[in-house]
């Protein structure tokens, strides 16, 4: 009989172990910061990579466009409007992206002009991470 109540104690100790582990279980996305390296110039970069998340191994990824079309400088952070949001082949201002596009959802009349169609937005209310932008 004292074998049992200690076999039941031991069952119950790890299904409350289990169920406190996972209660605890981080989401490590919150720790991933997709504008790191962002802030790039030409005459000083500070990294050269644009906030995007692939698989490894991707192929193709989506990141906001803040530079122009045709410039290499697809994602700058001290800019502050967005042209779209780019389908791109690097990670890297330094390698040109060939057969990229770039798509902006609007509303209203369709303004293809990346000038125009340009929205401006606030660095504070941006959230990037691998999950969401």
């Amino acid at each position: 009989m004292h074998m049992r109540k200690q076999f039941v104690f031991f069952i119950v100790f790890i299904f409350t172990c289990l169920l406190s582990a996972q209660a605890q279980e981080k989401n490590w996305v919150n720790y991933v910061n997709t504008l790191q390296g962002t802030n790039s110039h030409h005459d000083l970069t500070r990294g050269n990579t644009y906030p995007t998340t692939a698989m490894p191994w991707g192929m193709n990824f989506w990141t906001p466009q803040t530079g122009v079309n045709g410039s290499g400088w697809i994602y700058q952070h001290f800019k502050d409007s967005i042209r779209g949001f780019r389908q791109t082949h690097q990670c890297s201002s330094w390698t040109r992206d060939y057969a990229a596009f770039s798509l902006m959802p609007v509303t209203g009349k369709l303004v293809v002009d990346q000038f125009s169609r340009a929205a401006h937005f606030s660095h504070d209310n941006e959230t990037a991470k691998p999950n969401y932008y």
